[in-house]
């Protein structure tokens, strides 16, 4: 989920792979749906959050904390992020900046080349 961090301008992407994350982006965005049903004129306006916590005490007696996203407000996007655009497709592409001078440089794709095996893209069931 990208976010904007209006004091510093930084873009920000916040991700997770357990339960209580995925759920808690799944209810900013349900609250920006229905937001968006009430008010059909705040359409393409962002959520102001703040970021809380939860917990809960699980089977083992072990205390999970899981975030949530406290909606304050809402505002028009913000001119710097317009549009996020998508990381370069050819990752061979990239220059690695922080290498320094002397070091080996990126291998560059030939019209020769190719993989050293096969891939098989069939799934056997």
């Amino acid at each position: 989920m990208p976010m904007y961090d209006f004091e510093t301008h930084e873009l920000l992407l916040f991700a997770s792979q357990n339960n209580g994350g995925r759920d808690a982006i799944g209810n900013l965005i349900d609250a920006m749906f229905d937001t968006y049903d009430a008010h059909p004129a705040d359409v393409g306006k962002l959520p102001i959050c703040e970021l809380a916590s939860d917990s809960y005490t699980n089977t083992h007696g072990k205390r999970i904390y899981f975030p949530i996203f406290e909606i304050v407000g809402w505002t028009e996007r913000p001119a710097e992020v317009q549009r996020i655009k998508p990381p370069p497709i050819d990752m061979l592409a990239i220059e690695n900046k922080s290498k320094p001078a002397g070091s080996i440089p990126p291998i560059k794709p030939t019209a020769s080349a190719k993989p050293a095996h096969d891939m098989d893209d069939e799934i056997p069931f």
